[in-house]
């Protein structure tokens, strides 16, 4: 599934997305602009639109996965309870009891019957994808989303990447069915719903607790806005260089994938260690990887506990040890949708910056505390912070 798919997440088709993500960005600001109409922006803190950014972003990461992956327009902002999002909410929110049921015991949760994902949800996103495609494929309509891809990727219209330049996805593509096409998408869905939404937050917070990193960026951002007249394209977007550090500290700091795991599949000897003995590792066991552990070790990170954008610029950058900063995995299962949502964080983030700024309020939780008890990385008692209009 990972050759079929693969072609549908290059550089190229990402970028073809682009507009749609920056339509998403608009409608975000023009949300905010009709929420701070009525504030001073000379004012003190008492005049600052204060938010729960965690559920802020969920709806927004929301709406972009509907334009993007089922070509469904929604703003779950101006229109917090509609049906798409709750949907979505539903579909993505994993009982911490089921969650450690599948982790443990996938096989006696399936036998007991009991749904990973809850049904009524996962139904309503399959008939939506399966109602799409049979209305393009009818009508002739071309849309630059998800769905077309698959459907493309179905037909063998897609080069395969890992399968070779020579080679297409067709005898692949060909096992495509509508219900196939219908869980990649909703694979998509909660793949990418929690995990940008919460990289969001903690880079809200993070620049509302540094006010120095916030105004550097929000030059780099002026700067890109003036010089493109409000309008940047996909390039410039990402050639932005700040907002790449800012964006990749907080993976480091907050990386929504705490731990990673992989399956062995040959026997290996893990090396003797300061701490402990080697470990022989035998096909099949499962091996987890730390991603929070070793992105804040003193040894591969100095002063790991400091927000330092430094770290990731042209110059700092080649000093990071390779396998020490893995907020997307790595290696041949590294993340198929990278790309897809460092240019959906970096509009949203853009788009923001030119017409906002965060702040911390009286109910922004400082020092930042993890929640203990949740299956998702979040802030203990939200992640709350003030919004102003830039004069």
């Amino acid at each position: 599934m990972r050759t079929t798919l693969s072609p549908a997440f290059t550089t190229m088709k990402i970028k073809n997305m682009f507009m749609l993500i920056t339509d998403i960005g608009q409608q975000v600001v023009a949300y905010l602009e009709k929420r701070t109409g009525d504030f001073d922006v000379s004012a003190g803190n008492e005049n600052l639109l204060t938010l729960e950014m965690k559920d802020f972003f969920t709806r927004i990461t929301n709406d972009v996965i509907a334009t993007t992956a089922f070509g469904i327009k929604v703003d779950s902002l101006s229109e917090p309870d509609n049906l798409f999002y709750r949907m979505g909410h539903d579909l993505t929110a994993v009982r911490v009891i089921v969650g450690i049921g599948y982790t443990l015991f996938p096989k006696l949760m399936q036998l007991l019957g009991i749904p990973f994902m809850d049904r009524a949800a996962t139904e309503f996103f399959r008939s939506t994808v399966i109602e799409t495609i049979e209305t393009r494929e009818k009508q002739g309509i071309v849309r630059p989303d998800v769905i077309h891809l698959l459907m493309q990727a179905r037909r063998g219209e897609l080069r395969s990447e890992e399968a070779g330049k020579d080679e297409t996805t067709e005898d692949k593509g060909k096992r495509l069915t509508n219900d196939d096409i219908a869980a990649q998408a909703i694979l998509y869905f909660f793949g990418g719903f929690d995990t940008v939404s919460t990289l969001m937050t903690f880079c809200s917070y993070l620049l509302a607790t540094h006010e120095d990193v916030q105004r550097r960026l929000q030059q780099e951002v002026d700067d890109v806005m003036k010089k493109n007249r409000g309008q940047p394209d996909y390039e410039q977007v990402m050639a932005c260089q700040y907002l790449d550090m800012v964006i990749s500290e907080t993976l480091r700091m907050y990386s929504p994938g705490s731990a990673l795991d992989r399956v062995c599949v040959r026997p290996y000897q893990l090396p003797d260690t300061e701490t402990c003995r080697g470990v022989q590792v035998r096909p099949g066991e499962i091996v987890g990887i730390p991603v929070y552990c070793i992105h804040h070790d003193a040894k591969y990170h100095p002063d790991p506990e400091t927000f330092d954008p430094e770290r990731f610029s042209p110059e700092n950058k080649h000093r990071i040890k390779p396998f020490t900063f893995l907020p997307f995995g790595s290696g041949p299962r590294v993340c198929i949708a990278q790309r897809f949502a460092l240019m959906e964080t970096k509009v949203v983030l853009l788009y923001l910056m030119s017409k906002f700024s965060f702040h911390v309020v009286a109910k922004t939780p400082v020092p930042l505390q993890i929640q203990p008890n949740s299956l998702t990385l979040s802030i203990k008692g939200g992640a709350w912070i003030g919004i102003r209009r830039r004069s």
